[in-house]
């Protein structure tokens, strides 16, 4: 069973991810990489819930692979990868919250882990001190770097970069 080690909110009456069992069928449900999901039902009256289930599990594997091609293992294996890659790589512009003047600043935030604990990174870049481009590439670059691992897959996905720096 995959859900038997995960937390609750993971866990599935089937014990196997994406797929849960309803009155009549066993239900897919695979997250699409550019939003959505892809669904399917088997019906398991005829076949017995022990082969529907197979069926199952074989056709969330093939329809998996090939929507999320070489990244289906770490979206099947990580529970919460979904949940903590970013919608989009962009900066956000925005007023800074200084009540003596207006000024313009990028903000970028993001999570990493330190020492087995959830900490959130918040970064302000002022468009006054670095100049608008600046500020937009030292945001940019921090984002970048926060998220090189993922790269590739938030590309795939549709959520990279709409600038790439060097």
């Amino acid at each position: 069973m995959e859900t038997a080690n995960a937390s609750a909110y993971f866990r599935s009456n089937t014990g196997y991810r994406f797929i849960s069992e309803g009155v009549e069928s066993i239900k897919i449900q695979i997250p699409k990489p550019a939003g959505g999901f892809y669904y399917k039902s088997i019906g398991h009256k005829k076949m017995g819930l022990d082969k529907a289930l197979k069926v199952a599990i074989s056709e969330r594997n093939k329809q998996g692979k090939k929507l999320w091609k070489g990244f289906w293992e770490d979206v099947l294996t990580d529970w919460t990868l979904l949940a903590r890659l970013p919608r989009s790589l962009e900066p956000v512009f925005g007023v800074r919250s200084n009540k003596k003047k207006l000024g313009y600043e990028y903000r970028v935030s993001w999570n990493e882990y330190r020492d087995g604990k959830l900490i959130k990174v918040f970064r302000r870049f002022s468009c006054e001190v670095h100049g608008k481009l600046g500020a937009y590439s030292l945001a940019k670059q921090s984002l970048q770097t926060a998220f090189r691992d993922k790269l590739d897959l938030l590309n795939f996905m549709g959520r990279g970069s709409i600038v790439s720096l060097k």
